[in-house]
């Protein structure tokens, strides 16, 4: 789908964030490039979700972390919309640039993630240990132990990036009471599918949804 420019965030001005109402908010990398192509890197978004939610400014209720973009639905309970969105992006580009400072260090993402494309080994949960991360991201997101989806090229190239991961600004769509919330879960956890990335939703590791078993 076709992503909001930087500048559309003058669309907002003027809007309210209400606290108990749900948005589905969609950012994308700088440039559209596809950092979270790389399992571990796109690990760090979700990471990032999670740490809004153990802080109980949101309730994350369905999400996907494309290659190059993010869908993320959720309830607003504390903060406002502007500042927990930035402080997600903020902390998922603080966690990356650890995960990608591999170069040196004792404990980045483990050798068998560092396999370079056409590797056999998938990512299993040991490789989701990223430098600095004392919680890595387990079975509560579908496809950990399963994931098809090894580190890719992509990723080494992300490590010699030096400018920011995300573009500025998002869009977002406060949802009505009216719509069908387990609706906007699907298309959003859809995405993988539609992009032609796997053929089973069960085989992409970066997505969870409330309302669907992840066996």
């Amino acid at each position: 789908m076709d992503l909001p420019q930087p500048g559309s965030c003058v669309l907002r001005r003027g809007r309210v964030s209400q606290h108990g109402h749900i948005y589905h908010v969609t950012t994308a990398t700088c440039g559209r490039q596809p950092f979270f192509a790389a399992v571990a890197v796109g690990r760090c978004v979700v990471r990032a979700l999670r740490a809004a939610e153990s802080e109980l400014t949101t309730r994350t209720l369905a999400f996907v972390v494309m290659p190059d973009h993010l869908h993320w639905l959720f309830i607003l309970q504390h903060g406002s919309l502007p500042t927990v969105v930035g402080q997600m992006k903020g902390r998922a580009a603080r966690y990356a640039s650890s995960a990608l400072s591999v170069a040196g260090c004792a404990d980045p993402i483990t050798s068998s993630a560092l396999s370079v494309a056409g590797c056999a080994d998938p990512i299993t949960s040991s490789a989701l240990s990223v430098a600095g991360c004392a919680d890595p991201i387990t079975s509560s997101v579908p496809g950990v132990a399963g994931c098809a989806c090894p580190i890719t090229s992509s990723a080494r190239g992300v490590a010699g990036h030096a400018g920011p991961i995300w573009q500025p600004g998002y869009y977002d769509h406060a949802l009505r009471t009216e719509e069908s919330l387990v609706a906007a879960a699907r298309y959003i956890i859809g995405n993988p599918l539609r992009a032609g990335l796997v053929a089973r939703i069960g085989d992409y590791p970066l997505w969870d949804c409330v309302w669907i078993d992840s066996g």
